[in-house]
């Protein structure tokens, strides 16, 4: 007997965006005996699909099967393929019907789900398995789906979305320059001043193991509640407190992986801190910024700020405009989910806060209380993301937008400059994850968005003036 291997059941769905039509019959064409396929709604996006498999067609899947697991097997007096099929057919035995049967269905159900021209997401609860299709007879089966919703979307001009003004506010260009300022501190000596919360203690540090002098730093300013590298930071706090200009100090260390001297690592040491001055921190005045960043004037700076400022104010109108045009769509044109989907999607945003939530240091009982009273919130949180992706992906189709190789790779070199990799690794890294599609799907996601903001910006845009002659003829 020989042993023979045949595929698993993969089945591939459609992906048009097609309004479904209920209980409408169709039959699908091929080189193949055709099947007859009908469907009939069983709910919201749930319907039964009906299949007839004629005899012979049957019979031309129960020989391809035969084919398909003896190919390569070689037959004495026989050319390759060539050999009768009831010689091919003893060689297969016993497991003939049932792989015969999963390879019918392999073909079968894909041609149901094209004749009926429904968006399928996927079978429900189906067993191959379960079917025994015996040869030379009709078989006929049915199955369950799920189906993407049926969107319709409104004209672009139905939309009553407001634009707001962009121009920079005198009080944004004020709080920019000082979130500049906080980035560029300066540190003022405050003489008879001890370390607190609100300063700094300019020290200089040197690690010692068993008296050899290790790495050593000068001029590092240091504060409450960020200990010294290997130090333990409730005695390093409670050592430092208070510690004034020209207190030296040594604290106990243990030189974990990552210190420079490599050959300390796992061994324990001290660190010898000179406390030099206590410094209080502020904010970089305009006039100092102006010298650090080597702008011209305090004029040209607040200009660069307030053209920041204002192509920042136009990107958050875009995404405003564009989330409020996406939450009238789905007030004007309400569609239905998959009661199925939206409730595995609850699921897993609630499997999701009980991690957050233990990571945060909730025990289990605490965690999953709370979770439970965010439930509800999760619930509604979950279907408004449902029906987002699918109603971007239904903008998506009707503008015919689509992801090719030139956007993967320009999304690969994006997230490889990000993370300091090259495409070619980053691209390995999303395949063998399986993640690739994913990133697609936020691709398309993002070019359904700039069209939106794109539909938006013409329907806003002011109408072009029409000169005086112009009007009076």
């Amino acid at each position: 007997m020989v042993v023979l291997r045949f595929r698993k059941h993969r089945i591939p769905f459609p992906v048009k965006y097609l309004a479904p039509t209920v209980h409408k019959t169709v039959t699908k064409k091929s080189k193949t005996v055709p099947i007859e396929a009908s469907f009939d709604s069983l709910g919201t996006c749930h319907f039964k699909i009906s299949v007839k498999v004629p005899a012979q067609r049957v019979n031309q899947e129960y020989e391809h099967t035969i084919r398909a697991a003896t190919r390569s097997v070689k037959v004495p007096g026989f050319r390759s393929g060539k050999a009768p099929m009831n010689m091919l057919r003893s060689m297969v035995g016993d497991g003939l019907p049932a792989e015969a049967a999963e390879h019918l269905l392999e073909h079968v159900i894909p041609e149901a789900l094209v004749g009926t021209k429904l968006e399928v997401l996927r079978l429900i609860d189906f067993d191959a398995s379960s079917h025994d299709i015996p040869e030379g007879e009709d078989y006929s089966f049915d199955f369950e789906v799920e189906t993407a919703p049926d969107i319709e979307l409104p004209e672009w001009s139905d939309l009553n979305i407001e634009a707001k003004p962009t121009e920079p506010s005198e009080e944004q260009l004020e709080e920019t320059l000082k979130a500049i300022g906080r980035d560029h501190p300066r540190f003022e000596e405050k003489e008879g001043a001890s370390l607190d919360t609100d300063t700094l203690a300019e020290s200089d540090i040197q690690f010692f193991l068993d008296g050899e002098e290790g790495p050593q730093a000068e001029d590092l300013r240091l504060a409450l509640g960020s200990p010294l590298y290997g130090s333990d930071p409730e005695t390093y706090d409670k050592e430092m407190a208070g510690a004034t200009a020209g207190k030296e100090l040594d604290l106990d260390v243990e030189f974990n992986e990552g210190f420079e001297k490599t050959e300390w690592v796992g061994e324990k040491g001290k660190v010898q801190v000179k406390v030099k001055r206590i410094v209080t921190p502020r904010h970089a005045s305009v006039e100092e910024l102006v010298a650090d960043l080597q702008i011209e004037s305090e004029e040209k700076l607040r200009e660069m700020v307030t053209s920041r400022i204002g192509m920042e104010n136009e990107a958050n109108e875009r995404r405003r405009q564009v989330e409020e045009a996406l939450d009238s769509i789905l007030s004007m044109k309400p569609f239905e989910l998959p009661a199925r989907l939206i409730e595995e999607e609850a699921k897993h945003a609630e499997q999701g806060a009980l991690e957050r939530l233990q990571k945060s240091g909730k025990s289990e009982e605490e965690a999953k209380k709370e979770v439970k009273g965010q439930r509800p919130a999760l619930q509604d949180n979950s279907k408004k993301s449902l029906q987002m992706y699918f109603l971007l992906r239904r903008i998506a189709a009707s503008a015919q937008l689509s992801v090719n190789k030139k956007d993967l790779d320009q999304a690969y070199r994006e997230i490889g400059m990000r993370n300091g990799t090259d495409v070619k690794t980053t691209q390995a890294f999303y395949k063998e994850r399986g993640l690739e599609s994913q990133l697609q799907g936020d691709i398309l996601e993002g070019k359904a968005r700039n069209y939106v903001a794109t539909m938006l910006a013409a329907q806003n845009a002011p109408a072009p003036e029409v000169e005086a002659s112009s009007a009076a003829e």
